[in-house]
């Protein structure tokens, strides 16, 4: 039997979205828009910007959105940006806030939105995701976009993600 979308529990995926907001009340402020297979990765995301945040700061935090698009995580945020009081650590808590948000939409571009195992790009009709074999749901590798990889720029510096070693690596800028 072929596994289709159809067959997705959303209601186990909305439980689990709960749970990670029970978790995180002060920072998981909106509703998650993408599937289950992603809820680990958001919830380390969530950790290490807990973790960034100085006590009793946490209302210097916005989180607007947080939602897939076009198979990637898009995670709309802000630390301090529209408060009056700019404090000295808070270009390094933005900074730290910043690479939790980037590593975790790296790891989703390589993880299923389903099942949270290794997946890959795929695209049916003009729907793309990011899947495994299993869960494709009719979707096939797209030859447009085989091969590219999303450059990620931060610190003056350009990286790829490599999903083997579950970190950036630093691209020759020569």
């Amino acid at each position: 039997m072929t596994w289709t979308m159809k067959d997705h529990d959303h209601a186990a995926d909305r439980q689990d979205a709960q749970r990670i907001r029970e978790r995180f009340p002060e920072i998981a402020t909106v509703s998650f828009e993408c599937m289950g297979g992603w809820h680990g990765l958001l919830e380390k995301m969530f950790e290490s910007i807990r973790e960034a945040i100085p006590p009793g700061s946490e209302d210097r935090w916005s989180l607007w959105q947080l939602k897939e698009k076009m198979a990637g995580l898009r995670v709309y945020h802000s630390y301090a940006n529209f408060v009056d009081d700019e404090r000295p650590e808070d270009a390094d808590v933005r900074h730290k806030i910043e690479a939790a948000v980037r590593l975790a939409e790296a790891r989703a571009e390589h993880t299923c939105d389903i099942c949270g195992h290794r997946g890959r790009l795929r695209a049916r009709g003009g729907w793309y995701m990011t899947r495994c074999d299993e869960h494709a749901d009719g979707g096939v590798e797209d030859p447009a976009w085989l091969g590219e990889k999303t450059v990620y720029g931060f610190g003056g510096r350009h990286y790829h993600f490599d999903p083997d070693r579950d970190q950036f690596v630093e691209i020759d800028n020569e």
